[in-house]
């Protein structure tokens, strides 16, 4: 006989937990995972707990359940036997969570001990399909989502320098930047002011077309009137005849590289409508021209705008959205992976520095982290600036940079457009981006769907591009799900978490069986978006009607 298990490492934040089977009849298995992978955590069926410490009574101690406040730490540490305890978890999300810090207090306590943990069965049959292999190979069911991204594509060492951080998100980002230099696909980034969106740009164009140019092009801050004949470029002899020749424009200069579209949220309504024209048939005229041109350049576009939600509103064209969003990436926010931010400060302030380079003191980079940056790493670096060109670099302390923060703020408060905004509001702003990102790759999902469940069609390149498709946003809502605290509720994260693991099952089916894939999504996911989509609707709301 086996039980079942799943088996969490320190690296378990990263990648995924191993699926394993413990044979029943002999302790063999349980002595060798202590012995040689210790500290290790396992996670076994809530039901298996008690025949398995009546099994082994000399090896195993059994704890009873888990208290709801406590730790896991409290209970499993300093043990001469093997502890088995009810985790009590009453949300599946939190098992990972209160593993890995049972695995690190462990670490920190040199208790290198096995510690095995049981969960309802309805939890631990949320983590068994999504697990992978003790060889390392993913389950039938799995979604190959961000766990396969952060461990299966190879990310050269020196994009690391490039987007620098070790968070699941930075790590995240240079993955995707990996995936979308191997595809032709048009790409769209996303993300606030200052977190990076055209160093993304650049790295994509260097790993995909290293010996052809890159032209970046700020639709906000050229001239509507001139936008056009920058992008397509003139006929000579238009507007008037003082033109000699052609003027080359960006579209045609870019060909067989990349065009970098950044603000593309700033498109007034005729330039979307060209934008959108030249994408679709893959020709463009020049202005005043005839002659039609072939569109060889790769589009990359990137804005700070809530575009899905712009879309929605009828203030921006949703199929050229659609359009441009082939491939998506978010470049997060700094208040999203505080954890990079002393390792983001270091490399600012070894390029500010220059040769004359002395190091920060420990405490100028926690209050550096504890830093909210509404600006960004854009923020970060000019405060660091500001830093050196008034105080150098040698024998600074936390006295410098909070004179240093004193100045920003009276020179912001100084600006007649400064409002005060009420520390209040930002939760609720938090709660509405994140919710309204959460509905956007659901929409999109809804829509990669469609040929498939809608359309009915079955033909192979179809159902390979739905997918494939499917991959990608399972890889959004994966990172939407990495911190339960962005969602207004508990209830709602569960919805979204719950609906995440029925696409990942769907996109497993998908390929080995359509009609078994067709019949799940009548049964369990056709049911599950809408629910999570009213549900989002319904937080929306009240978030909007309650300041």
């Amino acid at each position: 006989m086996k039980i079942k298990a799943l088996k969490f490492s320190l690296d378990s934040s990263d990648v995924a937990p191993s699926r394993i089977e413990l044979n029943y009849a002999e302790d063999h298995d349980l002595k060798e995972i202590k012995e040689k992978e210790a500290p290790v955590a396992l996670l076994i069926r809530t039901s298996e707990l008690t025949k398995l410490a009546e099994k082994f009574p000399n090896l195993l101690e059994k704890l009873g359940t888990k208290h709801r406040g406590k730790r896991l730490a409290d209970y499993l540490l300093k043990r001469k036997k093997i502890p088995l305890i009810d985790g009590n978890y009453k949300q599946s999300y939190k098992v990972e969570w209160s593993l890995q810090k049972l695995l690190e207090n462990a670490r920190a306590e040199n208790d290198n001990n096995l510690y095995i943990v049981g969960a309802k069965d309805r939890i631990f049959a949320k983590f068994w399909p999504e697990a992978i292999d003790d060889d390392g190979t993913m389950s039938d069911f799995s979604s190959k989502s961000l766990v396969e991204l952060l461990t299966q594509v190879e990310v050269p060492q020196e994009l690391c320098k490039t987007f620098i951080g070790t968070s699941v998100e930075a790590k995240l980002v240079r993955c995707l930047i990996m995936l979308a230099a191997g595809i032709d696909d048009h790409v769209l980034i996303l993300g606030d002011t200052g977190t990076g969106k055209e160093v993304v740009a650049r790295a994509i164009h260097d790993y995909k077309f290293s010996n052809n140019e890159f032209y970046p092009l700020n639709c906000a801050a050229i001239s509507p009137y001139l936008l056009e004949s920058e992008l397509f470029g003139l006929r000579k002899g238009y507007p008037s005849l003082s033109s000699k020749v052609d003027k080359i424009g960006l579209w045609e200069a870019a060909k067989n590289g990349t065009l970098f579209l950044d603000e593309i949220g700033e498109l007034r309504p005729d330039h979307q409508t060209k934008i959108l024209r030249v994408l679709q048939e893959g020709y463009f005229r020049r202005v005043g021209g005839t002659e039609e041109i072939k569109a060889e350049a790769r589009v990359i576009a990137a804005t700070n705008r809530d575009i899905f939600q712009m879309a929605k509103n009828g203030q921006y064209r949703e199929d050229l959205y659609y359009r441009l969003r082939g491939f998506i990436i978010r470049t997060p926010a700094l208040r999203d992976h505080p954890e990079d931010i002393p390792l983001l400060a270091q490399s600012f302030w070894r390029n500010i520095c220059g040769e004359k380079y002395n190091d920060l003191p420990p405490e100028i980079y926690s209050k550096l982290q504890e830093y909210g940056w509404p600006g960004n790493a854009r923020e970060l670096k000019m405060v660091l600036i500001g830093l050196h060109a008034f105080f150098g670099s040698a024998n600074l302390t936390l006295k410098h940079l909070n004179a240093i923060f004193a100045y920003e703020r009276q020179a912001v408060a100084s600006r007649p457009e400064a409002v005060a905004k009420p520390e209040t509001i930002w939760p609720r702003l938090d709660y509405l981006r994140h919710l309204r990102r959460i509905e956007e790759v659901i929409r999109v999902t809804k829509v990669t769907l469609q040929p498939v469940v809608q359309e009915h069609k079955t033909d192979l390149p179809t159902v390979t591009e739905v997918h494939n498709g499917l991959r990608f946003h399972l890889n959004e809502l994966e990172v939407l799900c990495l911190h339960p605290s962005s969602f207004p509720s508990e209830s709602t994260f569960s919805l979204v978490h719950d609906l995440k693991g029925k696409i990942a099952v769907f996109q497993g089916l998908l390929p080995k069986d359509l009609q078994h894939a067709l019949r799940y999504w009548k049964k369990e996911l056709a049911e599950g978006v809408e629910k999570v989509l009213s549900t989002i609707a319904s937080e929306l709301q009240k978030l909007l009607d309650n300041p």
